[in-house]
């Protein structure tokens, strides 16, 4: 269950992150 949350968070960060630059 953590594991699967904390891929989410990661997945979203990277997300975020790709956006900005």
């Amino acid at each position: 269950m953590l594991d699967s949350i904390a891929l989410t968070i990661t997945i979203t960060i990277t997300k975020i992150t790709a956006t900005k630059f």
